[in-house]
């Protein structure tokens, strides 16, 4: 296991790549080329999992507690998870399971 910034990582390929809560931290106009580089970095029938915090398009706007933008989510960029999927899937990167985790704050 490695824990490094995939932006710096050259010449090197994986089988598995982890993310876990970085998504909504790269920005919606990064992740083309976020997604890209990890396809880039996974060995042929290599595995990606990606955790992230998404919005729901039909809610409009993330309006989560007023604590998340100021103590842990300054920089945060929601966006709809259809939207995440789209931007994955131009690289050709493959989705085996989706899980949607809904009001698990309530």
């Amino acid at each position: 296991m490695e824990l490094k910034d995939v932006r710096s990582i050259k010449d090197t390929k994986f089988d598995k790549i982890s993310s876990v809560e970085m998504l909504h931290h790269i920005g919606y106009n990064s992740l083309p080329e976020y997604f890209q580089t990890i396809k880039d970095l996974l060995k042929p029938g290599g595995l990606s999992f990606q955790l992230g915090v998404t919005n729901n398009a039909a809610k409009g706007e993330y309006k989560g507690p007023v604590f998340a933008p100021k103590y842990f989510m300054p920089d945060y960029d929601l966006s709809p998870i259809g939207e995440y999927l789209k931007i994955a899937e131009k690289p050709d990167l493959k989705f085996m399971m989706l899980k949607i985790l809904d009001n698990i704050m309530n």
